[in-house]
């Protein structure tokens, strides 16, 4: 029995989250940000956001100001996602922290020039939350939702200038950049990946558990236009309904809607009330070095391949070959794919490595065979020597082999 069931967003809010996009700016969640102003951006290291002092624990009642980069605590800043699409709660130093940023005097101050910016513990209150708007090459204005912007006091940047809100106006002094503490470069949205390859470029699983209700099957079509993800997974539904108890067993197809924007996975959830949040989803690699992605009780994984696709689909190349030994010079040199079958490759190797016995470099070429299984490639068997390994990439997404071992390891890459 085929069942069609359709997870989306009524179109409704689909519209609402759509004209929404066009205001605010979806920015990273996940990582922390150095907070520089405009005056001093590609010029020095000055302007960045900083409470005063070299505080271990971020206190309350502590006023934001700028100061010269240095790598305190207190100089990271993350952007927490609230309830209201585009909009972020901002906290220092620890994005797990309850401290964060507030418009000193709350309702009071909240539309009054000149408030002060200053830490205080979540509250959940307006005057603690802020919107991104871009301006273009990673500029930004920070808003408050009084419309009220944040910016350097008395159009200066030098050490200790306070940070404060004001009407909204143009200036150098009025606009941020994040800066990201480990590149030391801008954070631009056009800059970060411009389609959701996790699902465009991998073959993908989909298995979800909803108490006893568990369903698994393949993802077999990916739509992706104007920021959305569809998705459509065929599969296999079995166990006990947790709606009404009755036993379920029946082949399902099931379409996901997910966003997709500034390089940024997320999808709309709603409270009772009506509220909406956008929640960030971002990838990562699995115990098997397999990407994933949970949303919810669900899990989307690259689907294991059966056949040692890194050697077929690269089979008229030549491969870096490198061995290393826990006791000895291991060798280097290349290899080339020999033969293929669904669980084997032989190789065909030559490798330079000094002869232990008289000092000299020895250049040979032999066989080497690699059996594959389940996504993992090894080499041997455990009773004798033993290595395996799964493909893996590199800081510059280069995919690559290593098989490892108690005492050797041995590393496949592209040249």
């Amino acid at each position: 029995m085929k069942n069609t069931f359709l997870i989306s967003i009524l179109s409704l809010l689909l519209l609402f989250g759509a004209q929404a996009q066009e205001n605010e700016e979806i920015v990273e969640s996940r990582k922390g940000f150095w907070i520089q102003s405009a005056m001093n951006y590609q010029k020095d290291n000055g302007g960045y956001w900083d409470i005063p002092g070299t505080p271990e624990k971020i206190e309350q009642r502590a006023n934001i100001q700028v100061w010269n980069i240095d790598d305190g605590k207190d100089r990271e800043f993350f952007l927490k996602t609230c309830e209201e699409f585009g909009v972020y709660q901002i906290v220092p130093g620890d994005r797990n922290g309850t401290i964060m940023l507030d418009v000193a005097g709350g309702e009071e101050n909240f539309k009054k020039n000149g408030a002060n910016i200053a830490t205080w513990r979540m509250n959940g209150r307006d005057w603690q939350k802020f919107k991104f708007v871009h301006l273009g090459n990673g500029e930004f204005k920070i808003h408050t939702l009084s419309d009220m912007v944040i910016c350097l006091a008395g159009r200066k940047n030098a050490n200790g200038t306070n940070v404060h809100i004001w009407e909204d106006h143009d200036g150098d002094w009025m606009t941020w950049y994040l800066i990201d503490p480990e590149t030391k470069k801008a954070w631009i949205p056009e800059e970060q990946a411009q389609e959701p390859t996790f699902f465009i470029e991998n073959n993908l699983t989909y298995e979800s558990n909803i108490h006893s209700l568990k369903f698994e099957g393949t993802v077999t079509n990916v739509d992706y236009t104007d920021n959305l993800i569809k998705i459509t997974i065929d599969g296999h539904e079995s166990g006990r309904n947790p709606g009404n108890g009755q036993l379920v067993d029946q082949d399902k197809t099931v379409e996901q809607e997910i966003f997709f924007s500034n390089g940024i996975y997320y999808q709309f959830t709603y409270d009772m009330s009506g509220g909406k949040q956008a929640d960030q989803i971002h990838p990562y690699t699995d115990e098997n070095n397999m990407e994933s992605m949970s949303i919810g009780a669900g899990r989307y994984k690259e689907k294991l391949s059966e056949t040692p696709d890194f050697f077929i689909k690269n089979k008229d190349k030549t491969f870096k070959y490198k061995e290393s030994l826990a006791f000895v010079e291991g060798g280097e040199g290349t290899a080339i794919v020999k033969e293929t079958s669904n669980n084997k490759v032989i190789l065909s190797i030559t490798s330079t490595r000094r002869n232990q016995r008289n000092g000299e470099m020895e250049t040979n070429t032999f066989d080497y065979e690699i059996q594959y299984e389940n996504g993992k490639y090894f080499r041997g068997t455990k009773a004798d020597y033993y290595e395996e390994g799964t493909i893996r990439k590199d800081q510059n997404d280069n995919e690559y082999l290593s098989l490892d071992g108690e005492q050797s390891s041995v590393k496949f890459s592209l040249e």
